[in-house]
């Protein structure tokens, strides 16, 4: 969006940040939303949106999940691909760089010799 010119397109602010519109409703065009609810008994996500029908542009979009759908995702992934996630996991933990005592090192694999 930055190229195209449109600066602070896409912006994610909580509303306890100063950012925060004052005027800000759910039901203002002018804003989009990612909403979190508590749900113990129902599982579900939504995303209703407004669109342009001239041309297909998207206006603004409101998405909603539940926590057990958060829940059951992680479980699904969990069966899926156990060993993925635990490899995407060390790798990530691989690349992150630890300072002791001024000496930079790397984690993971490479700081235990393996590589």
């Amino acid at each position: 969006f930055t190229a195209a010119g449109w600066e602070d397109a896409i912006r994610a602010v909580d509303p306890t940040e100063e950012a925060w519109p004052e005027n800000y409703t759910a039901t203002d065009i002018r804003f989009s939303s990612i909403s979190w609810a508590a749900s113990l008994e129902e599982t579900y996500a939504i995303g209703p949106s407004n669109i342009d029908p001239r041309t297909g542009e998207i206006l603004n979009a409101d998405i909603m999940f539940a926590e057990t759908w958060v829940e059951y995702w992680l479980e699904q992934w969990e069966q899926l691909a156990p060993s993925r996630r635990r490899e995407a996991r060390e790798h990530e933990l691989g690349d992150l760089e630890f300072k002791s005592g001024g000496e930079k090192r790397k984690g993971g694999a490479e700081a235990e010799g393996k590589l």
